[in-house]
């Protein structure tokens, strides 16, 4: 009986510890001030006058109002996004080409895919965002 008890707990703590949570990634690097992330993701923009990256991390889509294919819409509608940058300052992105400033450099956000369309729904997972950080 006590076999079994010690093999049962030998497997579980195995089994367990083969569960565990995968590291994040490392952000990436974009040297032109300009990069693509999906939900979760961080990317290190190297830019020419700066000595020390600025981080961003595409934090989440607040919401996405943009006209879908084969629809007429009066608005071509917004789509709007979360990010934090260097690791403490939170703020919101309310649409595309929209300049969001930040220790003196504009922050925008130039594409947003996929674009909707009429009777789907995007996953937020599924969302990739341009950003573009320059002087």
């Amino acid at each position: 009986m006590k076999n079994i008890s010690l093999s049962f707990i030998i497997f579980t703590s195995f089994a367990f510890s083969a569960c565990k949570k995968d590291p994040p990634m490392p952000p990436f690097k974009f040297y032109d001030g300009i990069g693509i992330l999906t939900v979760g993701q961080s990317g290190l923009y190297y830019l020419k006058d700066t000595i020390k990256p600025i981080e961003l991390k595409f934090i989440r889509v607040v919401s996405d109002s943009r006209c879908p294919e084969g629809a007429q819409c009066l608005w071509a509608g917004a789509i709007s996004v979360e990010i934090l940058l260097d690791k403490s300052v939170r703020l919101v992105i309310p649409s595309l080409d929209n300049l969001t400033t930040y220790r003196g450099y504009k922050i925008i956000v130039t594409q947003a895919m996929p674009f909707p369309k009429l009777g789907s729904i995007i996953r937020e997972e599924d969302y990739k965002v341009e950003f573009k950080i320059f002087k």
